[in-house]
């Protein structure tokens, strides 16, 4: 992509035409589509790109999780209303312009903060001369802005607003122009509005003071907008998940629950805010002092918080460590058969965040978590089975499996033979008394106990039971002992992905292994494994 195709002369006022976006669009097109733009102006190559790039996402994605095509009402380019419009603000303009030549910034503001009714143009004009007139006044070009949209409800005053929230450096000033924006602007634009603000001061300040301001100014704003509340509800419960109290951040999931209709977040989004909670839930669990993990914790509090350009540099440094350090990684996951629920919870988040940072990182992105194998890839894969196999039969762990199914296999045997001799040997002591109506019917529902028994000793509590219990042993041992440093192998020689792997041992029959079916469940269970998968992908 050249400098000269991007259409930079589209920002800030057309940020949908910037990203070529067609009419219709929704938000899985627009993070493509701003995606697609990042992985050439990288924050770190090139900053300032980056930051228009980003304003201009950030401003069309809200714009979508509070359900508006644009912010307020805006005449399309081109249209009679449009050039109207534009024509009255360009004379007014000039006006101003001359006015201020003559008579001086001070005078013109002067009279234009008493003016009434004051136009979108007279706002804009407070706002820029309020950096002359007070510059002593850190709010006061915000204050003109939201004044402006509280009377006038102006597309371009928004967008003003919007990039002008985010350059705002202190928390005073911060502070100042929510309340002030609680005081002038209703409801259904109330939330908009501040989002970015809210979550500017979630980083400052600590979670009850956020708290008690927000509780505070919210019971000042005037109307109310359930579907505008649900969706700023969504991302401010999202930045402050690992911040905020237990009891406030299930108050806010259980409204989210029962209001999801109202809002225009997709159920996606929702999906991915109920797998960082889950998390957050069994944290406290999956930390237990190892580094490793302490990582991957403050990696998901970074991606809770959703600093993109933070989160990609740390995650790929994760990846990196990850390649480098394999075995410190390998260490801090359990890999047992019956899974670690602490594990499983810090899984799906994080699987959900590789494929957003691959999107905005790498160029094969969409390969990332495929099933297909590539060319070459079930040879591969069998070989592996093959080797497996042979080393586990000349391992000590290998025979000693082998000796106990032999073992158990005798037990059944015997017991099932035992069990069925049982009615030849009651018919031979006491045969004679079958024609003893009420001994044969005894003799009958013996024989019916008995195999019942056996149904029971067998299948249920007995051998079948235990023998499950013992392979189950010793697959787990030779997993950690042996299998696993051969899918190691595999995959750092092969490049396959393990849900590669996994897909092909799960739906191909591989005559002559026996040991598949114990792999896959300890490779599904297994996160360390899943975890250097990944890693390759970015660190290759």
């Amino acid at each position: 992509m050249s400098e000269s195709s991007v259409p930079w002369d589209r920002l800030p006022h057309d940020a949908a035409g910037f990203f070529e976006l067609e009419p219709g669009f929704g938000r899985r097109d627009l993070k493509r589509a701003y995606n697609a733009r990042i992985r050439v102006y990288k924050p770190e190559r090139d900053p300032e790109a980056f930051k228009r790039i980003r304003a201009a996402y950030e401003q069309l994605d809200a714009e979508l999780r509070y359900g508006r095509a644009e912010p307020y009402a805006v005449e399309p380019a081109g249209s009679a209303a449009a050039d109207v419009d534009e024509s009255v603000a360009v004379d007014e303009r000039a006006a101003l312009a001359a006015r201020i030549a003559a008579d001086g910034a001070d005078a013109v503001y002067r009279e234009l903060v008493e003016r009434e009714p004051k136009s979108t143009t007279t706002y804009y004009a407070l706002a820029l001369l309020s950096d002359v007139v007070e510059p002593n006044d850190p709010i006061a070009f915000g204050r003109h802005l939201l004044d402006g949209l509280a009377a006038q409800s102006d597309w371009s005053l928004s967008t003003l607003f919007f990039e002008y929230a985010h350059e705002i450096g202190d928390t005073d000033a911060r502070i100042a122009l929510l309340r002030h924006a609680a005081s002038v602007l209703r409801a259904e634009h109330y939330y908009y509005t501040t989002e970015a603000l809210w979550l500017e001061l979630a980083t400052e300040v600590d979670f009850a003071t956020w708290r008690t301001l927000f509780e505070t100014l919210e019971a000042d704003v005037r109307g109310s907008a359930l579907p505008a509340r649900l969706a700023f509800t969504a991302r401010t419960t999202r930045a402050l998940l690992f911040r905020a109290d237990d009891a406030w951040v299930e108050e806010r999931m259980s409204m989210l629950a029962e209001d999801i209709e109202q809002t225009p977040i997709p159920e996606w989004e929702f999906d991915e805010l109920e797998m960082l909670n889950d998390y957050r839930r069994k944290r406290s669990a999956f930390l237990d002092g190892n580094p490793v993990r302490e990582r991957i914790d403050r990696l998901l509090g970074r991606i809770a918080s959703g600093d993109e350009p933070v989160i990609d540099r740390e995650f790929l440094a994760l990846q990196q460590s990850f390649v480098d350090e394999p075995d410190a990684l390998f260490e801090a996951m359990s890999c047992t058969i019956d899974g670690d629920e602490a594990e499983q919870a810090m899984w799906w988040p994080y699987l959900v965040a590789s494929r957003d940072v691959a999107q905005r990182t790498i160029d094969d992105a969409d390969s990332l978590g495929t099933s297909v194998l590539p060319t070459g890839g079930l040879p591969q894969v069998r070989a592996f089975l093959n080797r497996i196999e042979r080393l586990t039969d000349q391992s000590n762990e290998g025979g000693l499996w082998n000796l106990g199914i032999l073992l158990y296999g005798a037990l059944w045997l015997a017991a099932i033979t035992g069990f069925l001799l049982t009615p030849f040997y009651l018919y031979r002591h006491y045969g004679t008394h079958l024609s003893t109506p009420m001994f044969a019917l005894s003799g009958f529902v013996v024989c019916a106990v008995m195999v019942a028994l056996a149904y029971v000793v067998v299948r249920r509590v007995g051998i079948v039971p235990l023998l499950e219990r013992f392979s189950s042993r010793r697959a787990g041992r030779l997993y950690r002992k042996l299998w696993r440093k051969e899918l190691i192998a595999l995959i750092r020689d092969t490049q396959l992905t393990d849900v590669q792997i996994e897909y092909a041992i799960a739906n191909h029959d591989f005559k002559g292994i026996t040991n598949d079916g114990w792999l896959l469940n300890h490779m599904r269970s297994d996160y360390g494994i899943a975890l250097y998968s990944i890693a390759l992908r970015f660190a290759g």
